[in-house]
């Protein structure tokens, strides 16, 4: 595979996620404190472990992403990104829902519940960090492409 200039490499798609997750984990523990009985730093701590297994399935679910719909991030249109954000929280979802059943002490169908609406909210944090990420990396990181010249 050809890496050119404007290909994520493995030190940005780290900082991608960790940039993402610190959003999230802030989000998260902000909301849940409002829904569970649990302390902040209970939330907090789990918040973090499920950050880190967010990071680490958005690392490998990003990658795969890369490779099918190539490196020309800009050109993502809304529904890819909405898909794009969509499958991933499924699986989330899926990976997630036991730990949070086990450490809250909550049946599935609350837990399902409250996965549900955090996925909501972060389809929403995912397509607008993306968007902005996309956009401030082109502009302030990453040189622009040599103009094609006719000869």
């Amino acid at each position: 595979m050809i890496k050119h200039e404007d290909t994520m490499g493995t030190k940005e798609r780290i900082f991608h996620s960790v940039l993402l997750e610190i959003v999230g984990v802030l989000m998260t523990v902000i909301a849940a404190t409002f829904v569970v009985e649990e302390t902040v730093t209970h939330l907090t701590g789990l918040a973090i472990i499920i950050s880190l297994v967010a990071m680490t399935f958005n690392y490998v679910y990003n990658l795969a992403f890369d490779r099918i719909y190539g490196d020309d991030r800009l050109s993502r249109g809304l529904w890819l990104r909405v898909g794009h954000g969509l499958f991933f929280e499924m699986g989330m979802v899926i990976i997630t829902t036991p730990l949070l059943m086990y450490a809250l002490e909550l049946s599935f169908l609350k837990v399902l519940l409250m996965d549900l609406v955090m996925v909501a909210a972060f389809m929403v944090l995912v397509i607008v960090y993306n968007w902005c990420y996309d956009h401030a990396r082109a502009r302030f990181f990453v040189p622009p492409k040599p103009a094609l010249t006719g000869a």
